[in-house]
């Protein structure tokens, strides 16, 4: 025997809008939360497979990548790497950088910026005495989230952000305890 609707149409968008309703409340309670990781340090391996460098690291939920590491000559670089091989960066312009609700500033601004196909290799100051003058690394230390807004090859412009827990800790073992960070 088949059943039918006794109901009034009323009846029947409520009932249809209280099944659509219960779908999406389900649908956002399956879904995977995804947070923003915390900074954590590496070790980089020369060529002889000596460890030589310490780098600062964080990884959005979308796969790309943050580092940032002191060189030989005492220069403080950061390097912003994108996660998949799918879009490439346009190489004409370096990528704006904003932490919270700060205002963006423009990577290379303090110097050099170096733009690849999948990553950008960016200055962010030099370590004379036993101080860095970096906004950007201050920056980098004390918020919350950072942002980093970057145009594609061809497709327009993306965004990403990374979380800045544990930011401070990692970037001090990275600069060398003793160093003092300042604004200018």
């Amino acid at each position: 025997m088949t059943r039918h609707w006794q109901g009034t149409p009323k009846d029947r968008n409520h009932f249809a809008s209280a099944h659509l309703w219960l779908g999406s409340v389900l649908f956002l309670l399956i879904q995977p939360v995804t947070a923003l990781a915390d900074w954590r340090v590496l070790l980089r391996e020369d060529e002889s497979g000596e460890l030589t460098q310490r780098v600062a690291v964080v990884d959005s939920p979308g796969g790309e990548r943050l580092e940032v590491y002191r060189d030989a000559k005492q220069g403080l670089y950061g390097a912003f790497k994108l996660g998949n091989g799918l879009v490439t960066l346009a190489q004409a312009a370096c990528p704006t950088f904003r932490v919270d609700q700060r205002r963006p500033v423009r990577l290379g601004t303090q110097g050099e910026c170096n733009v690849s196909a999948d990553q950008v290799e960016f200055f962010l100051g030099e370590v004379n005495g036993r101080q860095i003058a970096s906004p950007v690394l201050l920056q980098l230390m004390n918020g919350n989230t950072a942002f980093f807004r970057y145009q594609l090859n061809r497709v327009g412009y993306a965004e990403t952000a990374f979380g800045l827990q544990r930011s401070k800790q990692a970037l001090v073992e990275v600069i060398g305890t003793g160093v003092k960070v300042v604004w200018r």
